[in-house]
């Protein structure tokens, strides 16, 4: 499995420029670290997953609007993304598996509550 990996410059209030962090599945919890930034993987159904941290929306916005905007987002025929460096369109049906973290609670038909992993996914030969 291979990961792509993405450098995106951490942006504070006072819009100083910043070191950037690079972003992986490996990584992750260190970028986590930032109570403002959020993380989304993308794992693909080639075996390949990349990750992006996006502004936490919680900061910014009510979070039913959140919840609201992740939805729509998720029916969208393409995803958008946009980076500093350029804008990415995702065709959803190349998208087995999305991450988030810190999760985000979300309600209503087709979520499961209070679900505990027991176990790591694992690949058999």
């Amino acid at each position: 499995m291979s990961c792509i990996h993405r450098e995106m410059p951490i942006r504070y209030p006072d819009h100083q420029p910043t070191r950037p962090i690079t972003n992986s599945l490996s990584e992750g919890l260190a970028t986590m670290r930032k109570p403002d930034l959020m993380e989304i993987v993308f794992h693909y159904v080639n075996g390949q997953h990349e990750s992006f941290s996006i502004q936490d929306p919680n900061e910014s916005q009510l979070p039913q609007q959140v919840k609201q905007n992740l939805r729509q987002f998720l029916r969208e025929d393409w995803w958008i993304l946009e980076l500093p460096e350029q804008t990415l369109f995702i065709n959803p049906k190349n998208v087995l598996k999305i991450e988030i973290r810190p999760g985000i609670e979300l309600e209503g038909e087709g979520v499961l509550k209070d679900v505990r992993r027991i176990t790591a996914l694992a690949r058999t030969r």
